[in-house]
């Protein structure tokens, strides 16, 4: 019985930390897209 709650807490932790790294990994897409961009403008404006 004590086992069974410990395997559904860590699967709750599990899933919490998914998401976290889910939100991290689409901030550093987006933190790229934005340089990426901004290199791109910045290249345009000066040819």
């Amino acid at each position: 019985m004590k086992r069974e709650s410990k395997h559904l807490r860590t699967a709750e932790n599990l899933s919490v930390d998914l998401d976290a790294e889910f939100y991290k990994s689409i901030e550093k897409a987006s933190y790229i897209c934005v340089y990426y961009l901004r290199k791109y403008s910045e290249s345009n404006y000066l040819a």
